[in-house]
């Protein structure tokens, strides 16, 4: 496809979409961050009545359960959301692939633990495996019909499933954690999360479903191309904790894992919750290239710009705030915090892609992506894990990312015709302003009292890192503003915005 011009500002054929689109990411994103935050708190639980140790038994029995899980997850609800007119036919196509699913997850994971407690050395392994398994099993039967609520942009419900499913979850890991002090809590938690979810999907969205494939062919292209992505993209995703318990103790690899859970936090608070309305979004868009690219580049701008200020005040302040949040006991892994949250900033403007290649229908961009991802980690890894332990891991995980970014950037111009340096012209605001922040932060930092009591160091850090953050608005926002405030991610702040202080004038 030939290069397109770069969206201009006037270049918005439906504002409806943005209003939509945004309200539908609120809701998800606002449903997702408060379930991150009962995660957070159940964290908190954790890690002061558990040691490292724990968390690096459980994390080596999660990299199983999440490679197994994601190569045979289904992309049901995006293939349900191309579809213009669903039918009953479909929902129950669906629910039978996702009960197929649960039926081979069980019965991979059930061969599997044993020969990975032999891998690992860790008899352990077995029985927590055998019970982690409960978890996608689970997820495996959601409802098809809450795919309904996604076409209207209506996303309340996903609010309403993450943060009860969470809630019920914190109850049960603090009530364990506190009794029993055993790493039993984590993987307790992590299947009540599961089977409050499903449960209440069928609240939301009752089905009576029956076993039928009449709808296979609508499936069977992208699952084909699905379960080839998904089988890369978990061992891209999990490489790292296949390898490194090879090679280090489970007390280093613990802290590993709870440093790279922080900093997956964000991530998963902000980014993964609006899949579901960017999707639709591109969705309506399939037939103006020219639209899909100003809506893609507000993607790729909108979530590192959201997330990186979070990821680079972890790593600038990664002592003081493993020592508020976990305790001086995790201060080993401040390195390691500050390293992977630096790292998880690379990769970020190329979040967007699986989206746009799906609704496209050229899931074999995201496949390429992952294989040559795989093709530059997977060697490095082997190597750079064995001999430098963690941070040979975490270097890797660099490299990577950069790559990824490379190519995505290349495939997305083969897409939809987007420019390459249209694609990094949205990013230079919030870059500029993450110099701008660093800077203050750096200025700032001495004012931290490390050590001083708990609340001190509290007020300190959030003195710090609120001059901060107005510094990074500042800076993007003028930026924005001196290129002629273009149709990128900031208008649509700006405009909704103004739409909110219209209302409240309006009301007062």
């Amino acid at each position: 496809m030939t290069d397109q011009p770069a969206p201009s500002p006037g270049d918005t054929p439906n504002p409806s979409l943005s209003g939509r689109t945004a309200k539908a990411g609120a809701w998800s994103i606002s449903g997702r961050l408060l379930a991150k935050v009962l995660d957070f708190i159940a964290l908190l639980i954790l890690a002061r009545f558990l040691g490292p140790a724990d968390f690096g038994l459980v994390a080596m029995a999660m990299t199983s359960v999440f490679i197994v899980e994601t190569v045979l997850d289904l992309p049901i609800t995006t293939i349900l959301l191309r579809e213009e007119h669903l039918t009953d036919d479909m929902f129950n196509t669906a629910f039978t692939l996702g009960l197929m699913r649960s039926l081979i997850v069980a019965a991979v994971l059930g061969a599997l633990a044993w020969p990975m407690s032999l891998f690992y050395n860790e008899p352990r392994l077995l029985p927590l495996i055998a019970c982690l398994a409960i978890s996608p099993i689970m997820r495996g039967l959601i409802s098809p019909r809450l795919i309904l609520f996604a076409k209207r942009f209506d996303f309340s419900k996903s609010f309403i499933l993450d943060v009860a499913s969470k809630s019920v979850s914190l109850i049960v890991v603090a009530t364990v954690a506190i009794l029993t002090r055993s790493y039993w809590a984590l993987a307790i938690g992590t299947i009540t999360t599961a089977v409050v979810f499903v449960s209440l999907t069928y609240v939301f969205a009752p089905m009576k479903p029956s076993l039928t494939f009449k709808e296979w062919p609508r499936f069977a292209n992208v699952v084909g191309w699905s379960t080839l992505t998904q089988f890369i993209s978990s061992v891209n995703w999990q490489m790292d904790r296949l390898i490194l318990p090879r090679y280090i103790d489970l007390v280093p690899f613990g802290r590993f894992t709870a440093a790279t859970d922080m900093v997956n936090i964000p991530y998963q608070a902000i980014a993964l919750p609006t899949i579901g309305p960017i999707n639709a979004a591109f969705a309506t868009l399939i037939q103006s290239p020219k639209d899909l690219g100003a809506a893609y580049l507000k993607a790729s701008a909108g979530i590192p710009m959201l997330i990186t200020p979070v990821l680079l005040s972890l790593a600038m302040l990664s002592t003081p705030v493993l020592n508020v949040l976990f305790g001086d006991k995790w201060l080993e892994a401040a390195p390691y915090l500050t390293a992977l949250a630096l790292t998880a900033m690379i990769v970020l403007p190329s979040f967007p892609l699986p989206c746009l290649a799906m609704v496209l229908n050229r899931n074999q961009f995201v496949s390429m992506r992952g294989v040559a991802e795989l093709a530059v980690k997977l060697p490095i890894m082997l190597f750079a894990a064995s001999q430098y332990g963690v941070y040979g891991a975490i270097a890797t995980q660099a490299i990577a990312a950069t790559a990824v970014v490379i190519f995505s950037m290349f495939s997305v111009r083969t897409l939809i015709g987007l420019k390459i340096r249209d694609q990094i012209g949205a990013l230079v605001p919030y870059m500029l302003g993450l110099l701008a922040m660093a800077a203050t932060i750096y200025g700032l930092k001495p004012l931290v009292w490390f050590d001083k009591g708990i609340w001190l160091e509290v007020i300190s850090i959030g003195l710090v890192v609120a001059p901060a953050l107005i510094v990074y608005v500042g800076v993007v926002f003028s930026v924005w503003t001196l290129t002629g405030r273009p149709n990128t991610i900031e208008h649509t702040i700006v405009h909704k915005g103004q739409g909110i202080v219209r209302r409240l004038r309006r009301r007062a």
